[in-house]
């Protein structure tokens, strides 16, 4: 045997580094790459799109609630006017009334009063003709 000392070891390991370079391994990187900004793009366009698409159907959803405020509103101006001229005609027909009684009631105070101013009261004579009165209430005489 031999001095292990004085020998460098001549069964030493050897150590070697070898790098593998595969020509495919970087094209498919950026294929795959490419078909996910490929996918992104495509995804972006449909949130996009959707966000859009909401907000037009919320704006006719606002416009229809719109509408039909609208409508209602309309509707019920149209049956207080419908009441109001209702209420009108029968006011109106309530003063016609009241005016035929008033002036069919002052008529009558005016015949009475004139009746008692020209004095017609008829108060029978003994022979049966009335005394004094207009010559209206008596009967006509034939000359």
């Amino acid at each position: 045997m031999t001095n292990n000392a004085l020998d460098p070891e001549p069964s030493s390991p050897t150590i070697q580094v070898r790098t593998v370079r595969r020509e495919g391994d970087s094209r498919t990187i950026w294929i795959v790459l490419g078909l996910v900004a490929v996918v992104a793009i495509v995804a972006l366009v449909y949130v996009f799109n959707q966000s859009n698409s909401q907000a037009t159907q919320q704006a006719a959803l606002d416009q229809a609630m719109a509408r039909q405020q609208a409508s209602d509103t309309v509707t019920q101006a149209g049956a207080s006017a419908s009441s109001a001229a209702l209420a009108a005609g029968q006011a109106a027909s309530a003063a016609g009334d009241a005016a035929t009684r008033a002036a069919q009631s002052a008529a009558n105070s005016a015949a009475q009063q004139a009746r008692q101013t020209t004095g017609d009261t008829v108060t029978p004579e003994p022979g049966g003709a009335p005394q004094g009165g207009s010559t209206a209430d008596q009967p006509a005489t034939q000359q």
